[in-house]
């Protein structure tokens, strides 16, 4: 989470899990007038698959809306294709060994995973501002990122998604496809 202050409105920017969030961390921290906030986060889980729920400090937190009071903020919520954002996700959690090494996509989005969960749905927000014009978009809201580096970033265009695993995304996803208009 990212916070920022100025002339009286508090802006809240999330940070979901591969949402752009270490290339927006990288980015607007440079700025002082920035604040990266870290919190407990309940969604974490441990190298062996199980979800963790102890005092895990964690930049994707979405507690402290019910924490700080967040009433009357502006609060930013990148969301990404969710297609394009599971692909990523299962890469993702492979490398970091948070799933078995055999793994495949199925037991991935089988395992009811938190990676899973629409961000929709976790986070409180105002406005939603899509990854796949993240830059655009935050400039119409008043934020220059066009420094932005998208560091962080595998390149999955190999991985073609099967009928079966298209039809599990967009069962777990659904409320992102809606609220983001994406394609089924």
């Amino acid at each position: 989470m990212i916070i920022h202050k100025n002339k009286g409105l508090l802006t809240v920017i999330w940070t979901p899990f591969k949402n752009y969030s270490t290339s927006l961390h990288r980015c607007l921290l440079k700025n002082p007038e920035f604040i990266g906030v870290n919190d407990k986060h309940p969604y974490r889980f441990e190298k062996q698959g199980r979800e963790n729920f102890s005092n895990v400090v964690d930049a994707h937190t979405n507690i402290c809306n019910t924490l700080w009071g967040l009433e009357g903020s502006r609060q930013i919520l990148p969301i990404r294709n969710p297609y394009s954002r599971t692909i990523s996700n299962y890469y993702y959690a492979k490398k970091k060994n948070w799933i078995p090494e055999n793994y495949t996509i199925l037991d991935f989005l089988y395992s009811k995973s938190h990676l899973h969960f629409p961000v929709v749905e976790i986070y409180q927000y105002t406005h939603l501002v899509h990854v796949e014009s993240i830059v655009e978009e935050f400039k119409i809201l008043g934020i220059d990122i066009s420094d932005i580096e998208h560091r962080n970033k595998g390149d999955y265009t190999e991985h073609k998604l099967s009928e079966k695993e298209k039809e599990l995304i967009y069962f777990w996803h659904y409320p992102d496809f809606v609220a983001g208009g994406y394609a089924q």
